[in-house]
């Protein structure tokens, strides 16, 4: 019994020898296609940091949560701040019978700036300076109409919101 196990597994390693020991042709051809992307390159921490950031914050905010949606975050080099971006939902869901632009002027203004406050306490995180600084911060809220079109209908910017009506 004990024999034919060991015989059985020095049979499996035998066939499987010659696949572990020669790489395959496909191997080959993708480590010189990829070649490229395994060399080192360096980036700075402000790069890094934003990039540890943005995947926490990827899909933070949905629709159906409370009309918005946050997208990822850039660092805007020419004017040394970073830049957000909200879309924001006509409804949650489909027969949501409170379309975000029937609210109360005041329950619009507290979705926002929930969704700033949020933004604000996960990058402060990672850049403490923001938390400091409102104008490392500038965000836009975009509404996009089911026909296509876009329009900003909010900015958040030197620690202040403003509605665009």
């Amino acid at each position: 019994m004990i024999l034919r196990i060991l015989l059985t597994v020095l049979f499996g390693v035998a066939l499987l020898t010659p696949l572990v020991a020669q790489p395959q042709q496909s191997s080959i051809t993708n480590e010189v296609d990829l070649k490229k992307y395994f060399e080192p390159k360096s980036i700075t921490r402000l790069e890094w940091e934003l990039v540890t950031f943005n995947i926490r914050w990827q899909n933070a905010f949905r629709f159906d949560a409370d009309y918005i949606d946050s997208h990822p975050v850039v660092f805007d080099a020419q004017k040394l701040r970073f830049h957000g971006r909200f879309r924001v939902a006509e409804k949650r869901y489909f027969n949501d019978p409170y379309p975000f632009f029937e609210l109360p002027r005041f329950r619009r203004e507290a979705i926002l700036e929930g969704g700033v406050s949020h933004l604000k306490t996960i990058l402060g995180q990672h850049f403490p300076e923001l938390l400091v600084n409102p104008s490392l911060l500038y965000v836009e809220f975009q509404f996009v109409s089911s026909g296509g079109g876009s329009s900003v209908i909010a900015r958040y910017d030197g620690g202040m919101l403003k509605l665009s009506e």
